[in-house]
């Protein structure tokens, strides 16, 4: 499986989230999964457009024993095809462009709500529990079954 990227523009924001007295996350790669889950919340991707290929990681690097599934179901809902599930490297790519292009609309959704608030705990609990802009019903996976 390929590197996982980001895109450059956010790494103010990633060090913002993940350094510090007051960072949100401990590790990148949970500010990546947040963000991807709000991306795919919000019913939106957005590609890359710059990556820095040094600062790109192996998703060996995700320490969460659910990050392949995660990556499994983001695809099932995405496609509604069990091709992911395939070992081939080109459905296991296709995988982590998936997840990165959620990542980078979750973090630029991220960034508007910052620009608009000093208060870090009044943005997530927004994004968490008032965000308005989501898509009315998210596809259940069991509806792709």
């Amino acid at each position: 499986m390929r590197r996982v990227h980001r895109d450059v523009c956010h790494e103010d924001t990633i060090r913002m989230l993940t350094n510090g007295d007051f960072a949100v996350f401990k590790e990148i790669w949970r500010l990546l999964l947040f963000s991807a889950a709000l991306g795919i919340k919000r019913g939106r991707r957005r590609k890359i457009e710059k990556s820095d290929p040094g600062k790109a990681f192996s998703e060996t690097y995700f320490s969460s024993p659910g990050w392949k599934g995660f990556l499994y179901l983001i695809s099932l809902v995405e496609t509604g095809s069990s091709n992911c599930l395939r070992s081939s490297p080109d459905f296991q790519n296709d995988l982590i462009t998936v997840f990165e292009e959620y990542a980078n609309e979750g973090l630029h959704i991220l960034e508007r709500k910052l620009r608009t608030s000093n208060d870090l705990q009044e943005v997530f609990l927004d994004l968490l529990q008032n965000d308005k802009d989501a898509p009315a019903r998210i596809p259940n996976v069991a509806d792709l079954i």
